[in-house]
C-alpha cells in the first residue's frame, strides 16, 4: 500500500511539474540575437527560442537570408512576451512570440518569411495567412517553386 501511495504521489508531482513547466508565459524578455527566421536568443538565461508552428528557410536556402532579416528587423533588441509550449530535442523552448499583443509567428507567415510547420500546427489562422501570402506571391512565395525547409534539410544532411 505504501509503494502505491508513493507512486501516486510521484506521478502527481511529476505531472504538475511538467504541466507548469510548459504552460509558462514569460513577459518582458529581451531578444539579444536572432539566429535565423524562426530561432533567437533571449536575455533570460540566454535561452534559445524556437518559434512554434512555423518553419523558416535555412540561411543558405533560397530566401533564407531574407527570412532571417525579417525576423531580425522585427525582434532584435526588442522586448517580447513568450507563450512557452514545450522544449525540443535540442533544448530550445518552443514558443509563440508576441510584441504588444501582435503574434510574431503569424507575422512571419503573413510576410512570406516562413512556412506553416504542418507536422505540428493546428492553428487555422496560420494556414489562412500562408494561403494569402501564397496567392499574393509575398516573400518566399514569389519564387516559382519554393522548397520547404524540412525537405531542404533532408536533402542537405
Amino acid at each position: 500500500m505504501f509503494k502505491l501511495l508513493t507512486r501516486i504521489a510521484f506521478v502527481s508531482f511529476f505531472s504538475l511539474f511538467t504541466t507548469s513547466l510548459f504552460a509558462i508565459t514569460k513577459n518582458d524578455v529581451k531578444v539579444i540575437r536572432v539566429i535565423d527566421g524562426d530561432t533567437f536568443i533571449i536575455s533570460d538565461n540566454l535561452n534559445h527560442i524556437r518559434m512554434a508552428n512555423i518553419d523558416a528557410p535555412e540561411k543558405k536556402q533560397t530566401y533564407g537570408y531574407q527570412s532571417y532579416l525579417v525576423l531580425k528587423d522585427k525582434l532584435e533588441g526588442r522586448v517580447v512576451t513568450l507563450d512557452i509550449l514545450s522544449k525540443d530535442k535540442y533544448g530550445r523552448l518552443i514558443s509563440n512570440v508576441y510584441i504588444n499583443g501582435e503574434s510574431i509567428n503569424e507575422y512571419m507567415v503573413s510576410k512570406g518569411a516562413a512556412w506553416v510547420y504542418k507536422y505540428y500546427c493546428k492553428d487555422e489562422r496560420l494556414y489562412a495567412l500562408e494561403y494569402k501570402s501564397k496567392i499574393n506571391k509575398i516573400g518566399l512565395w514569389a519564387s516559382d517553386k519554393p522548397l520547404p525547409p524540412w525537405i531542404y534539410r533532408s536533402q542537405n544532411k
